[in-house]
């Protein structure tokens, strides 16, 4: 940049140094320099590891980017759904359901890949507490209905009834938009 040579080493051996620390943009700029064999041999199994390490420490702007890599192949990172599954759903774990992109993720992998849930209810379990939980911290009121919409289609098509968690988040959020 701005006519210098870039010194991928040099800036490996920082960043994990960073990371070493549970520097959240330190585990993120080495996962992406793993995964793009900048400074660091190519290792895309370490790149995954460290970027979901930095979204769990709160450097969540890359999760679309770890989505893209698990399930399209960007970075040419051999797509693998299952791995996809698994790391958003210690994600939303880590994350106390509070990202909805994370949820949203875990739920197409689900979709698409029925057999990666754990049971035919998980999703169901994670929307209701993403809504009961952390709904009244922090939440757009559209990414609210967003998720709530999930959940009533979740449960039509499971032929759940309406969870009593479900008329609560319902409730919450009528009264929120007064």
């Amino acid at each position: 940049a701005f006519g210098c040579e870039t010194d991928y080493e040099q800036a490996a051996k920082y960043n994990k140094i960073a990371a070493d620390a549970g520097e959240p943009l330190g585990l993120n700029n080495l996962g992406f320099a793993y995964i793009q064999g900048k400074g660091v041999p190519v290792d895309h199994e370490e790149g995954i590891n460290l970027i979901a390490l930095a979204i769990e420490k709160g450097h969540t702007q890359n999760i679309g980017t770890l989505f893209n890599m698990l399930n399209y192949g960007t970075f040419d990172v051999t797509p693998n759904p299952q791995k996809g599954a698994e790391v958003f759903r210690h994600l939303d774990d880590k994350l106390n359901h509070s990202n909805l992109d994370c949820l949203g993720y875990l739920n197409f992998f689900i979709r698409m890949h029925p057999n990666l849930a754990t049971d035919s209810t998980e999703m169901i379990r994670r929307y209701t507490l993403a809504l009961k939980d952390m709904l009244p911290y922090q939440l757009r009121l559209s990414d609210t209905e967003s998720a709530l919409n999930e959940l009533r289609h979740l449960l039509e098509t499971n032929n759940h009834t309406t969870s009593k968690d479900f008329v609560e988040a319902l409730e919450w959020i009528r009264a929120k938009s007064k």
